[in-house]
């Protein structure tokens, strides 16, 4: 599978919520920040880390920008979800795993969310 590597200096734009994208990125070394509506919401920084990915599943606009922390090399995958499917099912469960792990991630911050504002509710 034929990927282009990018490097990207300290808060330089990786991708830019609300712009359309194809493929996914692969983090090689460096660490990104995640912001939405212009606020931090996530930092990345394992080798390895898949981003980019969501706005090429869901066919639709780019749902965070992803900027470069610190020095930043990732490797770019221009392909479709169904090329990765089809050509390299390796990488597909890949895929399936970190957005697993990102919902997993997702539901108990809402349930720690949820929690807190109830103990709140009941003073």
């Amino acid at each position: 599978m034929s990927q282009k590597l990018l490097t990207f200096r300290p808060g330089e734009v990786i991708i830019r919520e609300g712009e359309r994208g194809k493929g996914y990125y692969i983090l090689e070394s460096g660490t990104i920040s995640l912001s939405k509506q212009g606020v931090k919401i996530s930092e990345l920084a394992g080798s390895g880390t898949i981003f980019g990915e969501m706005s090429d599943i869901l066919d639709e606009p780019r749902t965070c920008t992803a900027t470069a922390e610190s020095a930043a090399q990732v490797a770019y995958y221009p392909y479709s979800l169904d090329e990765i499917i089809r050509q390299h099912p390796d990488i597909a469960k890949q895929l399936v795993i970190a957005l697993a792990e990102r919902i997993s991630t997702t539901t108990d911050a809402l349930t720690q969310g949820k929690l807190a504002f109830l103990e709140l509710t009941r003073k």
